[in-house]
């Protein structure tokens, strides 16, 4: 494995994963979530601590860096169905847990939604992924 290009990568996935997840969460998911979810739950914008919310998004980053980059004939639409598949099951993994043991989640429709909508832009991050890997890889 390139270490160059896992780093790489996995700057590229941090950062269109943080923007995409951000700007979907901003502009519809954030009124939708709080509305299907337990009460008081999610902190206030003002109690979120931003470098650990970095952190976990970088780790996922990774994670499809490692997986995207180490393989060969990657490109932008391997990539998207890559990152769509782990972000199915990661996102899957953590939901359907707190859905089966926890009262966050007010009912199994929002989980769906949830799952899949994460998947998606973990698709977006892993195809930015797929991208750069095909493109270093030709330079």
């Amino acid at each position: 494995m390139n270490t160059n290009k896992l780093i790489i990568g996995g700057v590229l996935g941090t950062i269109v994963y943080f923007v995409v997840t951000t700007v979907v969460w901003m502009t519809f998911y954030n009124q939708i979530f709080t509305t299907h979810s337990l009460t008081g739950f999610m902190k206030p914008d003002e109690e979120i601590n931003y470098p650990a919310l970095l952190l976990s998004t970088a780790a996922f980053g990774f994670l499809l860096s490692y997986v995207i980059t180490g393989k060969s004939g990657m490109n932008l639409s391997k990539g998207f169905i890559t990152g769509t598949v782990i972000g199915f099951l990661y996102n899957a993994t953590f939901d359907l847990t707190f859905y089966s043991s926890s009262h966050l989640f007010k009912g199994y429709k929002i989980v769906l939604l949830d799952i899949v909508l994460y998947a998606v832009l973990a698709g977006i991050a892993g195809a930015a992924v797929g991208w750069y890997a095909q493109r270093s890889k030709t330079s």
